[in-house]
């Protein structure tokens, strides 16, 4: 009885990571379980031990290498667990990482023979594991570096009040929020300038929209609210809630500026960044 139980924590562990490692390359929103609480164990933690801003830009890449760890390791663990239901720990951990590895020494046999469509079942999954992490690593990269250029494209023109890119602006904030949404370990990319940070981006957003207001061009300036408002939902469901409420802060109460200067100012405490105004 132990044993299938042994074996079931097993299989129950390659579930979940294998569950984790669809989630997160697959779907165009949800989150993985196990790469959620990653993500937001390794912003922690660095966040913790950071004397200044510029080391919070450790953070995502943390995040990243320890889901991928996680991946491999939750593998190399569950099978082991299977695996010892017909031999000791130190050979079912060598068996599995034998396999999950795929180096197939082939110097361990199989008693009962179904342990051997485990070890090839192992294998693919180590195979898919490793695929998937290059995967990941080459999606969310070019991401960050699009979203930083967002952002310096949002502060550069905010700076020089060109009304005329509001609507590119508006575009490149909707890719950007989508990007967020679609890999969630971006949050935690923390740029080492504050000029190609998301904050930055909202903070030029936020005033090109009310730039424009103030001309009078709802036609560019309600769309562009829209935008930042349906970001400014999600910031504050999935990353900034409670450091919104220690600010004594509502998102729903007050005008759009208010509201703004909340979420901005929840971000900037969050990311350390320098407390601008928002518009």
């Amino acid at each position: 009885m132990a044993d299938v139980l042994i074996a079931v924590a097993g299989a129950a562990i390659v579930v979940a990571i294998g569950i984790d490692i669809a989630i997160t390359l697959l779907h165009p929103s949800a989150r993985g379980p196990v790469s959620e609480i990653v993500n937001r164990s390794a912003w922690r933690l660095v966040r913790a031990f950071s004397p200044n801003r510029n080391a919070l830009s450790y953070a995502g890449p943390a995040a990243i290498f320890t889901s991928v760890l996680m991946w491999v390791v939750g593998l190399w663990f569950g099978c082991a667990l299977v695996y010892m239901t017909a031999m000791d720990a130190g050979d079912a951990l060598y068996t599995s990482g034998e396999a999950v590895s795929t180096v197939g020494f082939g110097n361990v046999e199989f008693d009962p023979e179904w342990l051997r469509y485990v070890a090839v079942a192992e294998a693919a999954g180590g195979l898919g594991a490793f695929t998937a992490a290059i995967a990941y690593v080459l999606s969310v990269y070019p991401l960050v570096s699009d979203i930083r250029a967002s952002a310096l494209f949002a502060t550069l023109i905010a700076e020089a009040g060109d009304t005329s890119q509001v609507s590119v602006l508006t575009r490149r904030l909707i890719e950007s929020h989508e990007h967020v949404k679609r890999f969630p370990v971006l949050y935690y990319f923390e740029s080492g300038h504050h000029a190609e940070s998301l904050i930055a981006l909202l903070r030029a957003a936020v005033r090109m929209a009310a730039i424009v207001r103030e001309a009078g061009d709802d036609r560019r300036a309600v769309p562009l609210e829209r935008a930042l408002n349906r970001l400014f939902d999600d910031l504050e469901q999935d990353y900034i809630g409670g450091g919104l409420k220690r600010r004594g802060r509502e998102l729903e109460a007050g005008s759009f500026a208010e509201r703004a200067e909340a979420v901005i100012g929840a971000l900037a405490e969050e990311h350390r960044a320098p407390h601008a105004t928002a518009a």
